[in-house]
């Protein structure tokens, strides 16, 4: 017997163990981060397969900036719509917390830097690392443009 959630139950019909069919197109590809511990059951409960994201924080960002930036056309490379939103978080709202990736943006701060005796040679990478609060669209939009913008750096190993 299969053991699944009934969100995904209602997704998707479930005819054996291992075999899930979608009753929507399936996406092409599915970008997470490898690191979440909870990935892993998202996979098992969906049954689709998960690429890695490039999760190189500046390297991201930087991409996401640059696709902010206007393009020949003279409209930015990435742009956000109003009203996507499927429904409206209350318990977000009360808070006073960002219920979407554009509402993010502003408190997308810098962390400060780490207070260390010791210079290391990524200490200077380390203090520009932007801070962990409010940011899941963001980070999203990271692992997206980053997917489509930055090529995997290729290392090669001389032996000699």
């Amino acid at each position: 017997m299969l053991d699944v959630c009934a969100e995904c139950a209602e997704r998707r019909e479930v005819n054996q163990p291992g075999i899930r069919h979608w009753s929507e197109k399936q996406p092409r590809k599915t970008l997470v981060d490898h690191d979440a511990e909870d990935y892993m059951t998202w996979q098992l409960h969906t049954g689709l397969r998960t690429t890695p994201a490039h999760k190189d924080v500046l390297e991201g960002v930087q991409a996401v900036e640059d696709r902010l930036l206007p393009m020949a056309d003279g409209k930015p490379g990435l742009q956000f719509f109003r009203g996507c939103e499927r429904y409206r978080d209350v318990d977000l709202a009360e808070r006073g917390k960002p219920m979407s990736t554009v509402q993010e943006f502003p408190g997308y701060t810098w962390a400060p830097p780490p207070q260390t005796s010791t210079i290391s040679p990524t200490q200077d990478r380390t203090r520009e690392l932007p801070g962990k609060e409010n940011d899941h669209g963001l980070d999203a939009t990271r692992y997206l443009v980053a997917h489509f913008d930055l090529k995997r750096k290729t290392r090669l190993r001389v032996a000699g």
